[in-house]
């Protein structure tokens, strides 16, 4: 073969290598499910990709009828949020691909290997939302009993009174 024609044969090699190696990237960052976020309130993310997302499961404070433990203090659903972020990457697994009325997407949201959804109410910051069917649920739920009997998060001011919290 003429070195002419080796070299072109080289460069070709090269280019299809490239081009194998961008896509084998492409694919792995696809199926990360990795997304750059912002938080929008203590259920709402903003991805970078342009979709809402709503942590299936969660009910900031904000949303409970005569609780004002949150007035004055700004959202603290969302300034928890926003600490256990920080600035990382997030995987979403969504829950379903229809959107609610708000045009976001139900989602579980992993910082890591941590369940924000979960360790938001297991910390205090959001109760487990009793409106929506999930299956997580009753664990939710425990979460909220445990945070509430221990004084977590929003529940401090709650600590040893009976039937305090809504």
């Amino acid at each position: 073969m003429a070195p002419a024609a080796r070299s072109r044969s080289a460069c070709f090699l090269l280019l299809c290598a490239a081009i194998a190696v961008l896509a084998v990237l492409h694919t792995l960052k696809a199926a990360s499910g990795l997304s750059v976020v912002r938080v929008m309130d203590g259920e709402t993310l903003a991805c970078d990709d342009g979709r809402m997302i709503r942590l299936i499961g969660v009910a900031p404070f904000r949303d409970v009828p005569g609780d004002d433990r949150a007035a004055g203090a700004g959202d603290p659903s969302k300034r928890y949020l926003e600490r256990m972020i920080g600035g990382r990457r997030v995987r979403i697994k969504p829950a379903s691909p229809v959107e609610d009325q708000r045009g976001r997407i139900p989602a579980y949201v992993y910082a890591g290997e941590i369940l924000l959804n979960g360790r938001m109410i297991r910390d205090g910051y959001a109760l487990a939302d009793p409106d929506r069917g999930y299956p997580e649920h009753e664990l939710f739920e425990s979460y909220e009993s445990q945070a509430r009997t221990s004084g977590l998060g929003i529940w401090k001011t709650d600590r040893g009174r009976s039937g305090a919290g809504p």
